[in-house]
């Protein structure tokens, strides 16, 4: 079949990247972590989901998706919603209605998440977009007067724990081919005939 780490890969659109998958061979099958409300989990502290349907649909055919929610672990759903507030120095999960201080309980669940996921030997991480624990560089951080974007809580710890597997946001998704190339280092794949 040739060398897997020989496939060119070629540009496509989303319209014909379902086709795209289904022409994937994988070597072995990936086990991908994702944050569990994308796979349509009502975990949101506002007790919805935000279902991906090419998370579900597409990739679940070469993958086995592990879901994860720190946040549901630690507070249940429905929940206050959280941010991430710097005070000292330090980043703090503070309740917004009642302001209280969550921090070590929401770190406490993460690590025990983290552990878990340690123990699937997962080959990649999808994080929900905003969230104050599993953002990927797009949660609001507040600091004093001013509000800037950074990593949830969780996906913190991940980079720092998992710092050779590819991860991504779900609206980053859209470059899905380049997901598949990091992908493609940890687990190689070829091209049915």
């Amino acid at each position: 079949m040739g060398n897997p780490e020989a496939i060119a890969f070629r540009p496509i659109g989303q319209n014909c990247f379902a086709g795209f998958i289904q022409t994937l061979q994988f070597k072995n099958r990936m086990k991908i972590a994702v944050s569990a409300c994308l796979l349509g989990e009502k975990v949101r502290y506002d007790g919805k989901d935000k279902k991906n349907s090419f998370i579900v649909d597409e990739l679940s055919k070469i993958a086995t998706l592990i879901p994860f929610c720190p946040e549901n672990l630690a507070f249940k759903t429905p929940r206050e919603p959280i941010s991430i507030v710097k005070i000292d120095n330090e980043f703090h999960i503070i309740s917004n209605e009642t302001k209280r201080d969550l921090t070590k309980i929401l770190e406490e669940q993460a690590k025990k998440e983290l552990l878990r996921l340690k123990k699937e030997k997962i080959d990649a991480i999808i994080f929900k977009s905003k969230s104050p624990s599993c953002a990927l560089g797009s949660t609001d951080i507040f600091d004093r007067n001013k509000i800037y974007k950074g990593n949830g809580i969780f996906a913190k710890m991940c980079k720092e724990e998992f710092q050779n597997i590819p991860m991504i946001e779900e609206i980053d998704l859209k470059k899905r081919e380049e997901f598949l190339k990091k992908l493609n280092s940890k687990n190689s794949f070829f091209l049915k005939n």
